[in-house]
């Protein structure tokens, strides 16, 4: 924060300009919040080399570089910031369930980074409660394949159902 009293240290916030009122209503927050869910394939291209002519002529323009996203498409334009690698990878050595051995055997997989992590976040979070709640002593993990769904189950305290006096939303949204 700079000595000046300014709320930013990169010099005055631009005044907006004001228009006149507009006799078309503006869209409902549903819809501007669904127009933020499809994402063009110029939206999609989030690699852009700088140096390189624009289609237009030109370099590529400090608007076109950087955009404001909201969270949910920084999420979904750049997983791999979150979650790791959204490709798969070279075969690697893994421990995995053998069904007809019923026991766990080392073998050679390709998989997605990012996806295992999503499930290893889940199951280490349940694991967790255990450190919460010392009563916690089952964890239930079911794969579905006919509806493709998987379940993470433990019987520890779960994330109170309450309002949050100050934020004035529910605990769980905090």
């Amino acid at each position: 924060m700079s000595d000046s009293g300014s709320e930013s240290d990169f010099g005055p916030t631009p005044t907006k300009k004001t228009n006149r009122a507009s006799t078309t209503k503006s869209p409902t927050k549903k819809a501007q919040h669904d127009k933020t869910l499809h994402l063009s394939k110029k939206d999609l291209d989030v690699f852009t080399n700088i140096d390189k002519p624009h289609e237009k002529g030109g370099k590529t323009s400090i608007e076109q570089q950087y955009q404001k996203k909201t969270q949910l498409e920084h999420i979904l334009l750049r997983p791999d910031t979150y979650i790791g690698s959204v490709q798969f990878c070279e075969k690697t050595t893994m421990w995995v369930y053998d069904k007809d051995k019923d026991s766990i055997v080392t073998k050679d997989i390709s998989y997605v980074p990012g996806l295992y992590k999503i499930f290893d976040e889940i199951l280490v979070n349940a694991a967790d409660n255990k450190q919460r709640d010392k009563s916690m002593n089952v964890i239930k993990i079911d794969i579905d394949q006919q509806t493709n769904s998987i379940s993470i189950f433990n019987n520890g305290k779960g994330v109170p159902v309450v309002m949050h006096k100050v934020e004035k939303m529910y605990v769980y949204f905090t």
